[in-house]
């Protein structure tokens, strides 16, 4: 948690934020302040899961360039990121394990929201529709379908970066 502007106001949604660790994760840099940058490189950290055994922050940092509007599309026409950092399209129903769909294109960022997502940020109270924006930050990169650990079983989830936060969607879960 982070207070941006200690002169602010105190009831506004922005004056405390949860940072943007994650866009600083995958970038390898975080602003210090004053308009110094600390570079140390993407972090080697697995996203989710048990630890070990799934794709790393450094893994996504070449995923967060600007995207084309896929809104309304099935995601299982989205992208499968392998352990090993190799994206490979979707290419059976199997693969994809829900019928999720692009929500949402940001303009803001360039990058598409998996429905799952927009649905959980519209749930979030704030003035404007925008309430996720302080905890959530805008979306980095695109939603992907991703195996990982979990409690020791290899588990096919979804997930998508945001500049503060990072969202997964395991449908295996009730």
């Amino acid at each position: 948690m982070e207070i941006n502007d200690p002169q602010g106001e105190k009831s506004s949604p922005w004056y405390v934020t949860s940072g943007l660790l994650v866009k600083e994760m995958v970038a390898g840099a975080a602003e210090t302040g004053g308009g110094n940058v600390y570079k140390i490189g993407p972090a080697n950290v697995a996203v989710a899961g048990d630890g070990d055994g799934g794709p790393t922050y450094a893994q996504f940092a070449g995923l967060t360039g600007r995207a084309d509007s896929q809104e309304g599309k099935q995601l299982s026409d989205a992208s499968f990121l392998r352990v090993n950092g190799d994206v490979a399209e979707v290419t059976t129903e199997g693969d994809a394990p829900a019928s999720i769909k692009i929500a949402r294109y940001e303009e803001a960022s360039g990058h598409n929201w998996a429905d799952v997502f927009w649905s959980f940020a519209g749930s979030m109270a704030g003035s404007g529709g925008t309430g996720w924006l302080p905890t959530l930050g805008y979306p980095i990169s695109e939603p992907y379908w991703i195996t990982v650990p979990i409690n020791g079983q290899a588990s096919t989830i979804l997930v998508q970066f945001f500049e503060r936060r990072i969202l997964t969607y395991n449908p295996g879960n009730p």
